[in-house]
C-alpha cells in the first residue's frame, strides 16, 4: 500500500481499486469472470516509440476468469467462442494459437496446471 500511498492513487482510487476484497468469496460462485476495458499509459523513451507496437497510450481489454479445475475446458471454449461472435460482427479474420506452457509458471515457478 505504500507505493499506492505515494502515488496517489490510494487516495484518488481506493474505493475502487481493490474491490474484489470486498467480500469473501465461495467456490460456489465459480466461475468468476471479469472483464476491463482500459487506457494505459507507458512512460517509453522517443527512440523507441514506433507504429502501434510502442505507443505511449493504448487501449487493452482485458479479461480474467477464476475458475475450477473442472471448469476450465468450458470456460475456454465460451471466451474462444464470445471472441468469434465478436469478431464476426465487425468482419475481422484471426488466427489462435494453443501455448501449452504458461508464461508465468516459468516465469514465478508456479505448478502448472493447464493440461487442455
Amino acid at each position: 500500500m505504500d507505493l499506492w500511498m505515494q502515488s496517489g492513487h490510494a487516495k484518488r482510487h481506493k474505493e475502487d481499486m481493490f474491490f474484489l476484497e470486498h467480500r469473501i468469496r465461495s467456490y460456489r460462485e465459480l466461475p468468476l469472470r471479469f472483464a476491463d476495458f482500459g487506457v494505459l499509459h507507458q512512460n517509453e523513451a522517443i527512440a523507441s516509440l514506433h507504429g502501434l507496437t510502442h505507443t505511449r497510450r493504448f487501449q487493452q481489454d482485458d479479461a480474467h476468469i477464476f475458475c475450477r479445475k473442472s471448469q476450465i475446458k468450458d470456460e475456454v471454449i465460451k471466451a474462444l467462442n464470445f471472441m468469434d461472435y465478436v469478431y464476426q460482427i465487425f468482419g475481422f479474420t484471426y488466427e489462435v494459437k494453443l501455448s501449452t506452457v504458461c508464461f508465468y509458471s516459468l516465469l514465478f515457478s508456479m505448478s502448472i496446471t493447464w493440461k487442455y
